[in-house]
């Protein structure tokens, strides 16, 4: 079945969510979505606030999903493996919701947000 790995630091307010529920959502976010990575990303919210600020709908396993991000993988942890601070989490895909792929991508590089436009990654 398609695998996801998703590390995450062990000393995480998330971290004993993620090992009690055992599903997660990975959202990838479209370039205009910079203000809900920020938010997701701001130690000073709790996690209910975060939630709070964001639109957002329950995928087939329960984990919630970004409203109108470009992909949402919902997906059940089958395994784990401590490596140094982190967890590495494998995976299993169950459910996936696509957005609207006219748009591009979202990405932290170089401690700044870049918009990866659709035409660019076709590109190359």
């Amino acid at each position: 079945p398609p695998t996801l790995l998703v590390c995450m630091n062990r000393g995480s307010f998330s971290h004993p969510i993620f090992t009690g529920n055992g599903v997660l959502c990975v959202n990838a976010l479209a370039a205009s979505q910079q203000a809900v990575s920020a938010v997701f990303a701001d130690r000073n919210l709790s996690l209910e606030e975060r939630f709070e600020k964001v639109a957002w709908s329950a995928m087939t396993s329960g984990a919630p999903a970004i409203d109108g991000a470009l992909v949402s993988f919902d997906a059940r942890i089958t395994g784990t493996h401590e490596v140094g601070t982190h967890s590495v989490f494998f995976c299993e895909v169950i459910a996936i919701r696509r957005g609207d792929e006219g748009r591009g991508g979202l990405v932290y590089f170089n401690r700044r947000y870049v918009g990866v436009d659709a035409a660019q990654s076709t590109a190359a």
